[in-house]
This record gives structure tokens, C-alpha cells and sequence, in this order.
């Protein structure tokens, strides 16, 4: 996953953090656009808190021009706590933790179908351990999350 995104011009990629951060571990993806936001000066990332609501985003996105479009989102696949994975679009329909209302597969397919080129998609997935309403982030998933953060800029 790293070698895939490293191997884009940094401008040309896009993170869109997706999560509601009331929820504990749901916050994963929005804390990973603030982490990576600490670094973007240096870095030309391109990326876009979308809360709950990533079709909210789409004029944003598509202003972008991304070439690879990455998805951060707390999931429940059966991995280890704070496990990042890449998924793939079939895995993410109904894995995901997230209190958002559009799947991230019809989003893809939105998009795919109004950024011209078309962009590649990547679903990272962390393994959630609680999103109940008043939760902190778990202290291993903002361990992890750094970690990939840190293993982007370097």
C-alpha cells in the first residue's frame, strides 16, 4: 500500500479521512487527515476531513484531480486492534464502522465516473475496537496511525 501511494507525485494523491470523532475508534479517519495534515507542508499531500459525510465532498474532490484516491476509515474486518489493511471493494461493502450513510463503493464508482482520468482507489481499513458515542480514540490506533503517517513521509 505504501509503495502504491510513494509511487504518485505527492499532489496527485488525495486522502479523504472519513469517521465521526464522537465515536471512538470511528475518529480514526479524521485523525489520520489531522496527523498527516501536521506534515503536509513538506509533503504536497493532498487530503479532506469528510466526517460522516464523503458525498458532501464531492466538488472538493473532484477540484482535486487526484490520480489515486485513498479512503481512511475505522472498519470491523476480524483483524488485530488498530490492524491497518488495505481492502479491497468488495471487502469494504459492510465492514465498515463508520456512521456515514453512502457506501464508499458507490462513492468510488461516483467518482470514477466524474474525475476524468479516472482515479485509482485505495480502502484503508483500521480495525476498530469501539465506536460507541463518548469514546476516546484507542491509544494503539493513534499509535498506529502515526506509524503510517510517519511511513508516508518519509
Amino acid at each position: 500500500m505504501i509503495k502504491k501511494i510513494k509511487s504518485l507525485p505527492a499532489e496527485k494523491v488525495l486522502f479523504l479521512g472519513i469517521g465521526n470523532t464522537a465515536r471512538g475508534d470511528d475518529g480514526a479517519g479524521p485523525y489520520f487527515i489531522n496527523s498527516l495534515g501536521s506534515v503536509s507542508q513538506r509533503h504536497k499531500y493532498k487530503f479532506i476531513d469528510c466526517g460522516v459525510m464523503p458525498e458532501s465532498f464531492v466538488k472538493e474532490i473532484k477540484a482535486c484531480k487526484p490520480a489515486l484516491i485513498v479512503f481512511v476509515d475505522a472498519a470491523d474486518y476480524g483483524g488485530e486492534k488498530a490492524e491497518i489493511r488495505e481492502l479491497s471493494l468488495s471487502e469494504i461493502d459492510g465492514v465498515s464502522a463508520s456512521t456515514h450513510s453512502m457506501p464508499l463503493t458507490l462513492l468510488a464508482k461516483f467518482l470514477a465516473a466524474e474525475i476524468q482520468p479516472a482515479p485509482d482507489f485505495l480502502f484503508l481499513g483500521v480495525q476498530a475496537a469501539s465506536v460507541n458515542i463518548g469514546d476516546d480514540l484507542d491509544n494503539d490506533i493513534i499509535h498506529s496511525i502515526n506509524n503510517l503517517v510517519a511511513a508516508l513521509v518519509i
